[in-house]
This record gives C-alpha cells, structure tokens and sequence, in this order.
C-alpha cells in the first residue's frame, strides 16, 4: 500500500521500500548496484508474491522477518528456503523485551516515530478508527481514554 510506505519513508528516508504490486525486487536490486543479494528482509505485507521475491533476491544464510498476514495459505519454495539456509521469522513476541531494548535505544538516539501515528480520537470514536485502520490509509490509529467524542 502506497499510504504506508510513505510513512514508512517518513521515518526511515534512506530505506528503500518496495510495492511488489508495481515493481520487482529483482529490478531493485540491479538499481541498487547489488549482485549478490540482501542480507535481510522484512516482508510487511503478506502478499505471496513479495515473499517470493524476498527469498529470491536474499543472500545464502539470509534472514527475513514475515510481519505480513497472508490472507490465504501460500505455496511455499521449501527447497530455495533450505538450501539457501535462510532464517525466516515471523512475530516474535518470546522476544519481547529485547526487542522493547533495542525499540528504547532507537527511541533515545533520536528515532522520531511520531509521523506513523495518523489518527488521535477519543475514545467514542472507536468505529472511525476501525474504519481508517481497515481502509488503508492509515497509520497507527491512538484512542485517548480523556477524551469523550
């Protein structure tokens, strides 16, 4: 989605995201001058596509984080994944306090998070934040227990 990788552009300008959609990591790696391949991926979107993508164009012990929710069982190349010795992760919440750790060290050297945050509404306006989460022009939606409609 469009919306949110120029968010995602907002918080990191020198990463280079990817719309799978419109163009093929393969395109970008060549544009990026790269011949081997990535070191590491994160797969935000849960297209099928952009995960073969990623394992394709990952370098042989390369790691992937799979953030993305398919919406449907995917075909999977078990073979690629396996002889490339890939690491692929999905949620990792046993982590959490690491993750919490590294997230607090970005924070105080200066990670500005701010722009990913789309809608500020009240409480009682619960369904509008749904709506613009569902909609895909959002960010992160924050509902403020302070304040009423």
């Amino acid at each position: 989605n469009d919306f949110r990788l120029e968010l995602a552009q907002k918080v990191a300008p020198g990463v280079r995201t990817v719309n799978t959609t419109k163009e093929d990591i393969h395109d970008v790696m060549k544009e990026l001058g790269l011949k081997v391949g990535f070191d590491v991926a994160l797969e935000m979107s849960g297209s099928p596509i952009a995960f073969k993508q990623c394992v394709d164009t990952l370098i042989m012990g390369g790691g992937m984080a799979m953030l993305g929710i398919p919406s449907k069982p995917m075909e999977t190349d078990w073979g690629a994944i396996i002889l490339k010795a890939l690491t692929i992760k999905g949620v990792y919440g046993r982590e959490m306090f690491t993750t919490w750790r590294k997230m607090l060290g970005l924070l105080k050297a200066g990670l500005d998070l701010s722009p990913l945050i789309t809608h500020r509404l009240g409480y009682a306006d619960y369904r509008e934040g749904f709506e613009a989460m569902k909609s895909g022009q959002s960010g992160k939606v924050v509902l403020d227990w302070d304040k009423a409609a």
